[in-house]
């Protein structure tokens, strides 16, 4: 089974080419063959898996995936706000750094211009984010929470 990565791959050339229509109708393809609705204009890094084939996710159209993160399924990154929105915030962009874990049914929501998730965090499956994640963290509750990691030393 193709991945959606290589819709995307292949979707955001097109979108970066300047060519019409295309990158679109792979978008659609993406969508009925992997149930994943990521927009071409995403920015997405080198070794980004979505497990069980990124069924479920939805991604807004200006969120940035860094290198080497997991997204597993049912996952939604966008605004808290409706599609027309009047606000001088407008959202500007999400990103999520490297090596993040963001686990099913995770929703990221963005509730001014930008949500920023630092690197090595983990997202607990059902939270909801709605404000900046500091790296190093694990976000889980709705609304999410942080805590620090912690790390397992050697057992004996």
């Amino acid at each position: 089974m193709i991945r959606p990565t290589v819709f995307y791959r292949l979707g955001h050339a097109l979108y970066r080419a300047g060519i019409p229509v295309l990158p679109n109708l792979v978008r659609r393809v993406c969508f009925f063959v992997c149930h994943a609705d990521i927009p071409m204009s995403c920015k997405i890094g080198r070794n980004v898996q979505f497990a069980h084939w990124g069924m479920g996710v939805v991604l807004n159209g200006v969120v940035e995936i860094e290198d080497d993160v997991i997204i597993y399924h049912q996952v939604t990154i966008g605004r808290s706000r409706g599609i027309k929105d009047e606000n001088p915030n407008q959202l500007k962009r999400i990103v999520i750094g490297r090596r993040t874990l963001i686990g099913c049914h995770a929703v990221l929501l963005a509730r001014g211009s930008e949500l920023i998730i630092g690197e090595d965090c983990e997202i607990a499956a059902g939270a909801v984010v709605l404000d900046n994640v500091p790296s190093g963290m694990i976000a889980a509750g709705i609304p999410a929470r942080c805590f620090p990691k912690v790390s397992r030393g050697a057992a004996g």
